[in-house]
């Protein structure tokens, strides 16, 4: 496991490429966790937070 928590690539988790720009990193993860928010209507609270961990990870690199 990496140090930011994730055991594979986040750009594999929010399937993009490694030269997506920072706005659509930030538009896919939007998206992506909008389907599984903890409030929607298929939650699924790890997914989410594993989304948002890979979203972290490439815009703070």
């Amino acid at each position: 496991m990496s140090d930011d928590g994730l055991d594979e690539d986040p750009h594999e988790i929010l399937k993009i490429s490694p030269d997506t720009s920072d706005d659509v990193v930030k538009a896919v993860a939007h998206r992506k966790s909008a389907d599984v928010h903890p409030d929607s209507d298929s939650p699924d609270t790890e997914e989410y937070v594993r989304i948002q961990k890979a979203k972290d990870a490439l815009l703070e690199g």
